[in-house]
């Protein structure tokens, strides 16, 4: 293909100002003089060209930017053409900066073009807007043209390149009749007029008369094409109508789609970049450029049109209509308006253009349509301004005018008793990681200073604080009013004691009322911060929704008054700075001291900027359950459900969380996401991470993997497998990747690119490994060399990163994973095939024996399997709350198909030949964490199998109370400490190493019981039962006094509730010698592990049903079920069934209650008796027919 002429930009604007391009009468009219300075100064300040990166390094270094077809260095040339018919909002601003992206990664050219083809949306006003949403946007196109610079050439195209050679008609039908008989694909009337005709009918549109108002020009293309697009569009209309530009010297005007290719070709566009709707009419982009014989100049080779999706957000709307009446009505400022989703909105909440330029380039030129959600893009933009925002303080005066706002107190002076007068405290820096920010300059201690409510709650008497930026305080006394209510602290300074590990940190700033002092401290500076939320409260809105039904205006903006260090007062408009421990903020109005005229000050006015990755109430509150410590109101904590605040400092967004015990939301498919999240951080084994996508694993998660791996590693290493295991490094050259290009297809949009080494660039760049194929292949090719090396037989416990942006799931859907990755070559190909099904039924057994979850082994669809393979075997899990499947492990076989890649051979012994390895690879992830939550977990939280809960039985101490003799506490103690030992000390759970698939059969005594102990006096027992139960330990041993007395404890089941009675009986032995209340804790954990898997795979097998008719899909998808079709298994079949089960255009997380249905296997197990397939029965789909080549399993997926 070739591309776009080498011609300098002088050149190209000559002959944009040519007669045959350009009405040379539009140069008289006054809206143009802003174009005409823009190209100018364009040429004027014309710099030559920056040395540029090849295009593949440019596009590798993004990771999901695809290669222009026929595209060359410094030949490219692409167009940005907004309608100035609004504000440039963020969708807009997609299309600016991808065309961006390819006039730099390319070193070509930018064009600017104000699509004005319809001239009663035109307006001036807009232009100039556009202009500077632009300029904002710090785009810099080389070239500014309209539209309409080309109307005398599409009027002489029209008439002479279509009417007058028979491409096209007048037609004068009724616009409603058009619309039908195009539907119906019906000929119109006019279609076969004669050119004189159709010229008549043309002058008298050109003339705007009556009778040219009510024709049309359309192209004669194929009424009876299946692509609406094709049935002769609409190319002309007549609007006498008054034009920005032009006046009123044209009353026939071209559409948008008819103008679109002649002016491309005629501006010297090579590359077409626009939306997926687009996609069915780029055959009619197409047929005009091939019809009228159109290529960009100097070649024939008509522009290349490429589609990419559309950015859709959550929780927003982009339509002008819809945004224009929020500005009409009142609901919002102004088209700046923070809660705007136009480009001076987000720039004005906060938004850096490197961050909306990250978040583009991040999602590159991919065509998934998808709503992305905000913090991603919030996210990208908090690492940008984290390094470049000083540190601020403020404290919280009044409460928040939000509904249902938390309750909140004022600042509480802090007496500082040794502290006599005020002094400076010198170098304390604006930012602890950037020095070039400098010192503040007002940072100083007093003998009395103001905190927080909250964080006076937190303080004890007794104990140290860390008050930040001073150092350690020991609090003395704290004084409380009849009320409870804290009124005044007194505290020593203690500064030589440098251990802040342990200590609480506080944000404070001097008391204006230090009056005693001899220092004139300065001023505080009042501050106003101003909260937003989104103006729609439904994340994704479906085709038939009203977005008048899901307004969130009156919740959607909210204020907080608070008093800030006086360095604020010389914040400019503008200006991001970092209010420790609350966010990050833009100066939206700046302080003004007091007004001789009104007498009053001016606030400082700061937006919040979300950061992306923590929600957060910007409302301190009154941590309950420490106040309560502090009252000493022993009697609140018999109460089981105590509402806990805990007050986190990170060191990058210094957020106050407010959180609670127990879990805020059921287990129901409508709050499922919730349910799930809250799960997981309150059941301690998840913490979320400032990496959107990327999650901390706790111990107590950790631990799971852990069992899981002990196992699986052990099983591996013997035989028949005989496995071992190594480490290859996480980074995977560019060469490397880009060799198995089937295979890294699936994985390119994801895969993460190192690029710098600290501030310079990487000569190439670096890929993170996606998976571990084209690291580890070129490695078995030295190593095999003669069939003595065979089978060579490793795997690798790793993390892998893919960069997709897809809703991220804890466990379910990360960033970045731990996982087990085995790759092994054989001589055979039975080999090969014996060992993937061997290690399927390892992964079966650490679903159904170890997670206690049930599985469907198959083996993955044509369209399903692993790219590059040739066939993929699965396990695949089903969520009975959200009636979704999820894959569970994978063992694939890849036949010859890799080493022939990466030429790994060895010479037959027999043939002396060369002989490429079969191989196989298989995986398994720490998904199986979050499978194991979604299938057991309950409205109370986590539920543990006990083969993988890191604590098996907690022993809890109850019936204690103020009046209990000290040798009854002592002696109950004693008591669950014996118990706790005796049962670590002889462990009678099955731990049934056979892969017999049976969940408990016989006693074995190779480890202990994970047995422990709660023995904190500062909680309640109502409070310890709700804490465990909440972790899901799957025993809780109650012990108390009156338990003592009978020689008993009372044992309650986390899976089911259930109580029991379990004597204690001494050391007593059965008959085996065993001790007789440890074989009967062991029958009951064994007794839970089967009751778990049993419930499990009832509800399995009551979801999977069988299903002939097309016409039952719908419904069965509905009640939340997986089906067994007949199904032919070709691919396109496969899509058409998603496609035609998906209920709605919501995206598949937001709106996974309507997604299609996917295949997930064909399952080794297949119906028998009178159900099995008969040799008649065809695919379920209605417009396939084929003969069903076997039930396969369908359904919704994560």
């Amino acid at each position: 293909m070739s591309n776009a002429p080498e011609k300098d930009q002088a050149s190209l604007e000559q002959q944009l100002a040519a007669p045959d391009l350009q009405n040379t009468n539009a140069k008289k009219q006054g809206s143009t003089s802003v174009l005409k300075n823009k190209k100018t100064d364009t040429k004027k300040n014309e710099k030559p060209p920056k040395p540029q990166k090849s295009v593949e390094e440019n596009s590798k270094q993004q990771g999901k930017f695809v290669e222009l077809p026929g595209a060359e260095m410094g030949k490219v040339v692409v167009r940005f053409p907004p309608e100035a018919s609004g504000y440039l909002h963020i969708g807009h601003a997609k299309a600016a900066l991808l065309n961006q992206h390819y006039q730099l990664a390319f070193n070509g050219r930018l064009i600017m073009r104000f699509d004005d083809t319809n001239p009663a949306k035109e307006k001036e006003d807009f232009e100039k807007v556009i202009l500077e949403d632009v300029d904002m946007l710090k785009i810099k196109p080389d070239i500014f043209t309209y539209t309409s610079d080309h109307f005398d050439k599409m009027l002489d195209i029209c008439e002479n390149g279509m009417l007058k050679e028979g491409l096209a008609y007048v037609d004068d039908t009724d616009g409603d009749k058009i619309r039908l008989e195009r539907e119906q694909r019906i000929d119109s009337i006019n279609r076969n007029n004669s050119i004189e005709k159709n010229l008549e009918l043309w002058k008298q549109m050109v003339l705007g008369t009556e009778i040219g108002q009510k024709c049309c020009v359309r192209a004669k293309i194929d009424m009876q094409s299946a692509n609406g697009c094709l049935r002769d569009p609409t190319i002309y209309r007549c609007k006498p109508e008054h034009h920005p530009r032009t006046g009123d010297k044209y009353k026939v005007y071209p559409t948008y789609d008819f103008a679109c290719p002649i002016v491309d070709s005629l501006e010297g566009v090579t590359h077409c970049l626009r939306t997926t709707e687009y996609t069915d009419r780029d055959a009619q982009y197409y047929w005009f450029c091939d019809a009228l014989k159109l290529g960009t100049r100097n070649h024939e080779t008509r522009p290349y049109v490429w589609s990419y999706s559309r950015l859709n957000m959550t929780n927003t709307v982009l339509s002008k209509r819809k945004l224009t009446w929020f500005v009409e009505q009142g609901h919002v400022d102004g088209w700046d308006d923070p809660r705007m989703p136009t480009v001076r909105g987000v720039l004005r909440r906060g938004m850096q253009v490197e961050a909306l330029k990250q978040f583009i380039v991040a999602q590159g030129s991919s065509r998934t349509v998808t709503a992305m959600q905000w913090d991603k893009i919030w996210s990208l933009n908090r690492g940008i301004i984290d390094l470049i925002a000083p540190r601020h303080t403020t404290l919280l005066l009044s409460n928040s005018n939000k509904e249902n706002a938390v309750l909140s107190y004022p600042p509480v002076e802090v007496v500082v008793e040794d502290v006599k007068k005020a002094y400076k405290i010198d170098n304390v820096p604006r930012h602890p990681k950037n020095s070039q920010l400098g010192l503040k300059n007002c940072v100083w201690a007093a003998p009395k200073i103001l905190i927080d409510y909250s964080d006076a709650e937190l303080l004890e008497a007794g104990r140290h604080a860390t008050f930040i930026n001073w150092g350690n305080l020991l609090i003395n006394r704290i004084e409380r009013n009849q009320d409870n209510k804290i009124e005044k602290i007194y505290a020593v300074s203690d500064l030589g004691n440098t251990d802040f590990k342990s200590t609480i940190k506080v944000t404070w700033l001097p008391s204006t009322d230090n009056s005693e002092s001899e220092e004139v401290l300065p001023i505080l500076v009042p501050v106003v911060c101003v909260y937003f939320d989104h103006l729609i409260s439904k994340a994704v809105l479906a085709k038939d929704d009203d977005f008048k039904d899901y307004l969130n205006t009156e919740n959607s903006r909210w204020e907080l008054q608070m008093l800030g260090d006086s360095e604020l007062k010389d914040i400019k408009k503008g200006d991001v700075i970092q209010l420790q421990r609350r966010g990050y903020f833009i100066c939206d109005s700046t302080y003004q001291p007091f007004s001789i005229h009104t007498g009053k000050e001016t606030p400082l006015v700061l937006f919040n900027i979300p950061d992306g990755h923590t929600k957060t109430t910007p409302i301190t509150t009154v941590p309950v359950a420490i106040a309560q410590s502090n009252a000493k109101d022993k009697k609140s904590k018999k109460k089981d459900n105590i509402a806990v605040t805990t007050s986190k400092t990170t060191d990058n967004t210094n957020t106050k969380k407010v959180t609670k015990l127990g879990l805020e939301v059921p287990k129901v498919s409508e709050n499922l996401g919730e349910w799930y999240s809250q799960v997981l951080v309150k059941g301690e084994m998840i913490e979320y991470y400032d990496v959107s996508g990327c999650y901390v694993l706790r111990p107590w998660a950790y631990r799971i993997w852990e069992l899981i791996q002990e196992w699986f590693d052990a099983r591996i290493k013997r035989k028949p497998l005989n496995v071992r295991n190594c480490y290859f490094p996480m980074f995977v050259s560019q060469s490397a990747l880009e060799r198995e290009k089937e295979h890294i297809a699936d994985f390119a949009p994801e895969v993460a690119w190192v690029t710098k080494s600290g501030e310079t660039d990487l000569a190439e760049p670096i890929a993170i490994r996606p998976t571990s194929e084209t690291g580890m292949y070129p490695a078995f090719a030295k190593w095999i060399q003669s069939y003595r090396d065979l089978p060579l037989k490793l795997n690798q416990w790793n993390s892998v990163v893919r960069w997709e942006f897809k809703h991220p799931q804890p466990f379910l859907r990360t960033r970045e994973f731990l996982w087990q990755e085995g790759h092994n070559a054989y001589a055979t190909r039975e080999e090969a095939e014996r060992d993937v099904l061997i290690i399927l039924g390892y992964y079966e057994y650490v679903y159904k024996n170890m997670l206690a979850v049930p599985v469907i082994k198959g083996k993955k669809t044509e369209k399903e399997k692993f790219a590059g393979g040739e066939f993929t075997t699965t396990c695949e899990a089903y969520v009975a709350s959200s009636g979704r499947a999820i894959q569970g492990a994978t063992s694939h076989y890849l036949g010859t198909n890799f080493a022939h890649m990466f030429d790994v051979h060895f010479e037959h012994p027999d043939t002396h030949e060369k002989t490429f390895v079969h191989q196989i690879s298989f995986g398994m992830t720490t998904r199986t964490i979050g499978v194991m939550v979604m299938v057991h977990g309950d409205d109370r939280g986590l539920v543990l199998p006990p083969r993988i809960a890191s604590i098996q039985v907690i022993i809890v101490p109850c019936g204690v109370g103020a009046s209990t003799a000290n040798e009854v506490k002592e002696n109950l103690t004693k008591t669950c400490l014996d118990v706790c030992n005796r049962l670590k000390g002889n462990n009678l759970i099955d731990d049934d190493d056979n892969n017999d698939n049976s969940v408990a059969q016989h006693h074995k005594s190779s480890t202990i019981i994970r047995a422990d102990t709660d023995l904190r006096d500062n909680y309640s027992p109502g409070w310890k039962f709700n804490h465990w139960e909440l972790k899901g330990v799957p025993l809780r041993l109650e012990i108390g006094p009156k338990d003592l007395d009978r020689n008993q404890m009372v044992a309650v089941r986390r899976d089911s509730g259930e109580k029991l009675t379990i004597s204690l009986e001494g050391c007593s032995k059965d008959n085996d010698g065993n001790d007789k209340m440890v074989v009967r804790i062991t029958e009951l954990l064994n007794q839970i592990q089967q009751d778990m898997y049993a419930k499990a795979e009832k509800e399995l097998k009551e979801n999977v049903v069988i299903c002939r008719k097309w016409s039952e899909c719908a419904a069965h998808l509905a009640a939340k079920r997986l089906l067994l079709i007949p199904f032919c298994g070709r691919p396109n079949c496969e899509d058409n069934i998603k496609r035609d089960t998906t209920l709605d255009d919501g995206t598949a997380e937001v709106g996974a209650s309507t997604m299609g249905a996917k295949s997930l296997c064909v399952p080794f197990e297949q119906p028998k008796g009178d159900e099995q397939l008969k040799s008649n029965d065809q695919c379920i789909h209605p417009e396939c027919g084929l003969t069903a080549g076997s039930f396969t399993l369908f359904g919704r997926s994560y």
